[in-house]
């Protein structure tokens, strides 16, 4: 559709307010949720209807302040075991900045599983395409006494068409992860 232009004080039909929901950026695909649990999974999240999307998980905190929370692709119900490279590009954790390069893993570093709770958000570009897949953002994990944070990059380099994500720490967690595709 055609940008649209209004003026100050026109009315909008209710045929232009739909359109215009219709072709608003993000969309809402899903929400889910997991409560002390050591892994969060987003099954059919991914799919044809959009090329990218956006992820962001807030969790109200783990058992204790305890490292990286690691994320896999899913297709169908089965996770995707190889190929992936993590890079973090920068790391605040008790030190000054650090950078981390692996490649050839079965999972990558998608967040930190906080005490006191965990924060990410990140892009995933070409999920559901027969092309690699990309995936960028930051995240955080914080407790009481100590916080980490980072800025990452991930890439899942076969042409899986994947459908969704589970996501994994070493121990239990409570969150939220929401998906929205972007139009």
């Amino acid at each position: 559709m055609a940008d649209q232009t209004f003026t100050s004080g026109q009315i909008l039909t209710a045929a232009q307010m739909t359109t215009l929901q219709a072709n608003s950026t993000l969309v809402a695909v899903g929400t889910f949720t997991n409560s002390a649990a050591t892994t969060l999974t987003a099954s059919a999240c991914f799919s044809s209807t959009f090329a990218n999307y956006r992820i962001v998980f807030n969790g109200t905190g783990g058992t204790v302040l305890s490292g990286d929370m690691t994320c896999q692709f899913l297709v169908g119900a089965t996770p995707t075991a190889v190929n992936y490279t993590n890079s973090i590009i920068f790391n605040s954790n008790s030190g000054g900045p650090t950078r981390a390069y692996s490649a050839g893993v079965s999972n990558f570093v998608i967040g930190s599983n906080g005490g006191s709770g965990s924060v990410f958000s990140y892009d995933v570009f070409a999920p559901n395409l027969a092309r690699a897949t990309v995936v960028t953002g930051s995240y955080a994990g914080f407790g009481s006494t100590s916080s980490f944070t980072a800025t990452n990059f991930a890439q899942q380099s076969d042409s899986s068409q994947f459908t969704g994500l589970t996501i994994t720490a070493a121990n239990t967690f409570t969150g939220t992860l929401q998906v929205y595709g972007y139009r």
